[in-house]
């Protein structure tokens, strides 16, 4: 069982095994640089590491009823091994390179407010909200902006009036950012429409408060733990090694989604406080869930910590919370603390669980061999995010290109960027608690919002 050390209580519960999708012997293909021998299936690898002949007996299928797992020794997340000062130097110049700047902040919110307006061309729209990991800061060079549209009519109507006025705006040739591709609208487990604007991908979703409240909960939680926002640079280190080192990062690809990461993230601040840097939580991330038994166990914040968060999950939980059906197992199990019956691994398929646990061994590996090889070992262990940062990323996407004036005022950008600001949203909340119908009524979370100025006004 993955061992938490320091924790006298780790919220680490047996799924029911009955309830597990059924698992079948074929073998997995791995990319390059995920090539080594190891086992192909779940099962095969219950049998290599324990001795199964077949799959364990079932377990209740209520987690809070089952009891505390013995703890076992865990000797790769309690190594005392010491990381070379200047590997530690070159990693973070090498994170500062793919993170998030003024200029693409600027720029986000420039793409951002030109989206919002044309959204609220749309006469159900009346409110429309950014989300996800632009106005968290944790953003990559080649990553998406979610945003939220609000409507006062059923969300999927809502969407589709928006997909077809995008379509109409990709032949408007004098707008100041252009639409670059058809836009898509996608029936998923929450229908998004999807497009391209000013070389940033856009993910439009419809009256929904569950990203809207991870957003509050995560900035709210920054600031709790502190230490010049490491919680927020640790996410950023550790999509860049699922991203682009292990590519093992996209709900869509049947990969990790980035809510699931960052909650990883949190458990691991919240484990272990002798993680000050970036690079010594990324250890700790590959070492720990390496050896976690997702087969058996599933992912909870820590009943006990230092780190106070349990404000912020009451304040932000998700009026959907209780509401659901019960949590249901995957090959991955990621509690939402916002939402306990919601599984944030339910998007990783089996091929994907494989892969990834095998990417996790690789990389704790390989991070232990190259972090006493100072910068050179640094380079070598972000080999694939240096060689985007010399090709693709050597003129970032998310960039205003060089003499090319803002299309958006300052005074504009000022009244609907993305700026965050919590204690702000604290009071939006009590003066925006409309409703809204999708399948139901949602109430408005505390989020970052765009109502004004609206074209219709103008």
């Amino acid at each position: 069982m993955g061992t938490w050390s320091g924790d006298e209580q780790p919220a680490l519960h047996d799924i029911n095994m009955g309830s597990q999708p059924s698992i079948n012997q074929h073998s997995s293909t791995y990319p390059p640089e995920l090539s080594g021998v190891g086992p192909t299936t779940v099962l095969s690898i219950l049998k290599e590491r324990h001795g199964w002949s077949q799959a364990p007996p079932p377990a209740p299928s209520s987690p809070e009823q089952q009891p505390i797992p013995q703890q076992q020794s865990h000797e790769s997340c309690t190594s005392d091994q010491l990381m070379d000062p200047e590997f530690e130097s070159e990693f973070d110049r090498i994170l500062a390179m793919v993170s998030p700047t003024a200029n693409t902040k600027q720029y986000r919110a420039q793409v951002y407010v030109f989206v919002a307006q044309l959204l609220q061309l749309q006469p159900h729209c009346i409110q429309v909200c950014g989300f996800g990991s632009v106005p968290l800061e944790t953003y990559l060079p080649d990553g998406d902006i979610d945003l939220c549209a609000f409507f006062t009519c059923e969300a999927s109507v809502g969407l589709a009036a928006i997909h077809q006025l995008l379509q109409r705006e990709v032949q408007n040739e004098n707008s100041c950012f252009q639409i670059e591709s058809d836009p898509q609208l996608v029936f998923a487990g929450v229908p998004v429409v999807k497009c391209i604007v000013g070389n940033i991908p856009i993910d439009i979703s419809a009256n929904q408060v569950r990203g809207l409240s991870a957003v509050c909960f995560l900035n709210s939680l920054d600031m709790v733990i502190g230490s010049g926002h490491l919680f927020k640079r640790s996410i950023i280190a550790i999509k860049v090694w699922c991203g682009y080192e292990s590519r093992i990062l996209g709900s869509q690809g049947g990969l990790l989604p980035s809510y699931a990461v960052e909650i990883m993230v949190l458990n691991i601040l919240s484990r272990y406080e002798e993680c000050k840097t970036p690079a010594a939580v990324l250890l700790k991330f590959l070492q720990c869930y390496a050896e976690f038994r997702w087969e058996k166990s599933h992912l909870t914040l820590p009943a006990h910590s230092k780190l106070t968060f349990g404000d912020q999950i009451e304040m932000y939980r998700s009026d959907l919370d209780g509401t659901q059906d019960d949590f249901v197992p995957k090959f991955m199990n990621i509690v939402d603390p916002l939402d306990k019956a919601n599984n944030l691994g339910r998007s990783v398929n089996q091929a994907s669980f494989l892969r990834t646990r095998h990417a996790l061994n690789l990389g704790a590996k390989r991070m232990k061999y190259h972090m006493g090889r100072g910068c050179e070992g640094a380079r070598s262990f972000l080999q694939s995010t240096c060689r985007l940062i010399k090709g693709q990323f050597k003129q970032r996407p998310d960039v205003q290109p060089q003499n090319q004036r803002w299309p958006i005022s300052a005074e504009l950008l000022g009244q609907g960027g993305l700026e965050f600001a919590l204690a702000q949203q604290h009071l939006k909340l009590e003066q925006l608690k409309a409703k809204f119908v999708s399948g139901g009524v949602e109430t408005i979370m505390p989020c970052l919002l765009y109502t004004s100025p609206s074209p219709r006004d103008s």
